[in-house]
């Protein structure tokens, strides 16, 4: 058995590859502990999927966020909102739902808010299509609610024994569960309506963990009900706050197309679009999107064919904003009540609007998210931004306005004579992302036999390590970001720096995810992979898998 790992050589900074929300907790983590880092970021910008489009000639708050714009005040989320205190960035409500919205599905019109005493079983006349025992009040949302509730329940008590127990169901998509798994199963008829109403088309075809993870992450279980937030300014300000702090500037337009290293010998080598010779590195923070990674030379860095294949599987999901800039907030003036913050949700091309809860007080926003798709509805709708953000497809505008006249009840005409302009975003194209957010299938996450476990792992012989909100369970979230560089730093520190843990933890706490044991297996798992006696090897102290260098 070898008695210690080849020596990382300190003089060396480390590597963060990616500026986006990861990238940037790591180097604030790394700047407390004062050890030394490079940032190659390959936009000119900070932040990644955190993304504020403020539109020109508009006034304060006619913007709206392209990427993450809503966070729950919810103990799933907990390190965003210390991350938020610290930073002293000023947080606003956020309303997830309001009075005087639509649901606009089979070409009928509803209005669920404010409640009413006596709502309809039918309102969009799916009789004939669901069956009749389905369709009563509440219905389908009650139904996946109680559908989910043996799984959401546990994460009241403890979330890594939450995640085992969901685990468990990880083979089966939403759709295969409600049809296989559930007594008796859902006709597919039911299945479908519940996928419309609920979420977005295909989506019950991902992982039924998926469904679950998500249902937490946005109604936390409990008694309890967590109000919601957005950053005053749009959700830019957060990234671009981290970087003033940071200790070291970032390289921008740093795109790297290769990674070279061996686990038995100190350093890693990293190769930069444009640049001959490549940089030399102790170790490595991989944070960007896993698309990118695969876009990467990664033949000699020491990656095994389970660690090579995850970053080609996992799946990532689709999503597009429209967001539309009018001469003044219509959507306030409507005869059926003004609308101030929250969504309206319909089956016709545009799926989901969303209406400005800021600002706070003053002139209102002009400024609404006139489309929001997932999945295919996202697929279809980005064929027609294929032209770019501001150069719509044919008839791009004229299709999204005229499906917002439909769904508020007012003239095609008049949404159109208050057009000012557009952006439109698609995140599955953007060659920096290719994707907006993971989006796993079916057998993807359970812990120990999926893919999703390859990437929580060190590689390289402990010198390589892969974060972003991908590998982590909450993943599509920034808190999940935030939590997969506490982990990737976690297991650097036990395996580099074991000295600076007491440190790391003393000002970043300890995770919502992980237990030791977890971090102890996948040092274990990833170590083997070069050295196959690390399996054996036993921690002296509870979190120090291995033997002092």
């Amino acid at each position: 058995m070898i008695k210690t790992l080849p020596t990382v050589d300190d003089v060396l900074p480390v590597a963060i590859i990616g500026a986006g929300m990861a990238g940037l907790y790591t180097a604030m983590i790394l700047d407390s502990l004062d050890l030394k880092y490079e940032i190659l970021e390959a936009s000119d910008h900070v932040g990644g999927r955190m993304f504020t489009y403020k539109f020109q000639g508009g006034s304060q708050y006619d913007y709206y966020d392209v990427g993450a714009m809503r966070f729950p005040g919810s103990p799933y989320m907990r390190r965003i909102f210390k991350l938020v205190e610290d930073l002293t960035l000023k947080l606003i409500p956020y309303k997830f739902s309001a009075d005087n919205t639509f649901m606009y599905f089979n070409h009928r019109r509803y209005q669920p808010n404010p409640p009413s005493s006596d709502p309809p079983a039918d309102p969009f006349q799916a009789k004939g299509y669901v069956p009749d025992e389905y369709l009563v009040p509440g219905n389908p949302g009650d139904l996946m609610a109680g559908l989910l509730k043996p799984y959401r329940d546990p994460f009241m008590l403890d979330i890594p024994s939450a995640l085992e127990n969901l685990y468990k169901q990880d083979r089966y998509s939403t759709r295969t569960y409600m049809s296989l798994a559930c007594d008796p199963p859902y006709p597919a008829p039911v299945i479908n309506w519940c996928e419309t109403l609920e979420d977005s088309t295909g989506s019950y075809d991902r992982a039924f963990t998926e469904t679950v993870l998500d249902s937490v992450a946005f109604e936390f279980p409990g008694d309890k009900e967590y109000s919601w937030y957005c950053f005053d300014g749009g959700s830019s300000v957060l990234p671009k706050k981290m970087e003033e702090l940071l200790g070291t500037p970032i390289t921008f337009n740093a795109r790297v197309n290769r990674l070279v290293g061996a686990p038995d010998t100190p350093g890693v080598f990293l190769t930069v679009d444009g640049e001959i010779a490549p940089r030399t590195y102790s170790s490595v923070f991989c944070t960007a999107p896993l698309p990118c990674l695969n876009t990467m030379d990664l033949e000699n860095c020491g990656l095994d064919y389970a660690t090579w294949n995850a970053i080609r599987e996992l799946q990532y999901g689709p999503s597009t904003k429209i967001g539309i800039l009018f001469s003044k907030p219509w959507w306030q003036d409507l005869s059926t009540g003004p609308i101030s913050g929250g969504q309206s949700y319909t089956d016709l091309m545009i799926r989901r609007v969303v209406y400005p809860s800021y600002p706070e007080n003053g002139t209102p926003s002009n400024v609404i998210i006139a489309s929001y798709c997932w999945t295919q509805d996202a697929e279809r709708m980005g064929s027609l931004i294929r032209e770019g953000p501001n150069t719509p497809g044919p008839d791009l505008i004229d299709l999204v306005l005229r499906d917002l006249a439909r769904v508020h009840d007012v003239e095609f005409s008049y949404l159109k004579s208050l057009y000012k302009a557009h952006h439109a975003y698609d995140w599955m194209h953007d060659p920096l992302t290719m994707g907006a957010f993971a989006y796993f299938g079916p057998q993807q996450f359970n812990f120990m036999e999926s893919v999703f476990n390859n990437l929580t792992k060190p590689i390289c012989g402990g010198k390589l390590f892969i974060a972003g909100e991908a590998t982590s369970s909450c993943h599509a979230w920034v808190a999940g970001a935030l939590e997969s560089s506490w982990r990737a730093v976690e297991m650097y520190l036990r395996l580099h720096h074991a000295d600076l843990l007491d440190k790391f933890h003393e000002k970043w706490g300890t995770s919502e995810y992980w237990e030791d044991e977890g971090i102890d297996a996948q040092l274990r798992i990833g170590l083997a992979q070069s050295f196959p006696e690390a399996m054996q090897w036993v921690p002296a102290t509870p979190g120090v898998p291995l033997p002092p260098k």
